[in-house]
């Protein structure tokens, strides 16, 4: 199905271009039928397979159809501060067209730049369940201004601790039905459904079933070789492959370390990125 064929508004469609999409994939078909029809959603979706796009095409149509006076706030939760950087940008791409702001919220960075946001005022604001409850119990932010609410990730989330967090800031917005909530997730396992039946107003299910493992696309060797062996065997692949870019994951930050210097020695260009790394230096 074309985007073209949704009844949308022509600046979203041309945002939608700008992005370079056409056919809409599965999960965005799926969804944003129903989100158009003002449905709640909750979504089983792979990492990976356009879910971004599906919640931020309905909430593009929201803002670009609803007269400016009678706006409501959009809430984008995600797990990770690259994940609502990753987020932001897309909605920079798709929303050219629609004048709304928006705005990261995340831990690891000084406070004086998301609080300029909220102070001149921000419509979509998107960040980790950390930093959005600093904003809320210092009354910088009013979950309760929130009309649109969509948990990216759902059982990453919970994985990592965030569960009460969430249920939190959703007890303190205005009642199911009077928001429009979307939950996406790669599985909807009992904690994400008991989220949706307490928090949502009888959702739609959407199951998007991975298509494989596997990509096809993909070419994929695996090298049996002793550690001694390692080093000289990846010099070798990546001098004969000489590829434009690469990605190489270590079982340690250690690791990750040495081989960064290893290569370095040997004449590649090389950066390291963990979880001990300052934000600064991982963005």
């Amino acid at each position: 199905m074309k985007f073209t064929e949704f009844d949308l508004h022509e600046n979203v469609l041309k945002g939608i271009e700008k992005a370079g999409f056409t056919e809409a994939m599965p999960v965005q078909e799926k969804a944003i039928v129903h989100v158009l029809k003002g449905r709640d959603v909750g979504v089983q979706s792979q990492t990976g397979s356009g879910k971004t796009a599906a919640f931020l095409i309905p909430l593009l149509q929201y803002f670009s159809e609803t007269d400016r006076k009678e706006w409501k706030k959009a809430l984008i939760i995600a797990p990770t501060r690259e994940l609502v950087v990753q987020i932001e940008n897309e909605i920079s791409i798709l929303g050219s067209y629609v004048d709304i702001t928006e705005g990261s919220f995340y831990g690891g960075v000084g406070y004086g730049k998301q609080e300029s946001l909220v102070s001149k005022g921000v419509d979509v604001i998107i960040g980790t369940p950390g930093r959005l409850i600093d904003f809320g119990k210092s009354g910088k932010i009013k979950f309760k201004d929130f009309g649109f609410v969509i948990i990216d990730e759902a059982d990453r989330l919970f994985d990592m601790g965030f569960y009460p967090d969430i249920k939190m800031m959703m007890q303190m917005m205005v009642p199911r039905e009077k928001r429009h909530t979307m939950l996406f997730s790669a599985t909807l396992s009992t904690r994400v459904m008991n989220l949706a039946w307490e928090y949502m107003n009888n959702p739609v299910t959407v199951n998007i079933e991975a298509q494989s493992m596997t990509v096809n696309e993909i070419s994929q060797v695996l090298y049996h070789v002793s550690t001694a062996e390692k080093m000289s065997l990846l010099l070798g692949v990546l001098k004969k492959e000489n590829p434009g870019s690469a990605i190489i994951f270590t079982n340690t930050k250690y690791a990750a370390v040495e081989l960064t210097e290893r290569l370095k020695v040997n004449g590649y260009d090389v950066h390291y990125i963990m979880g001990d790394l300052p934000q600064r230096k991982r963005l």
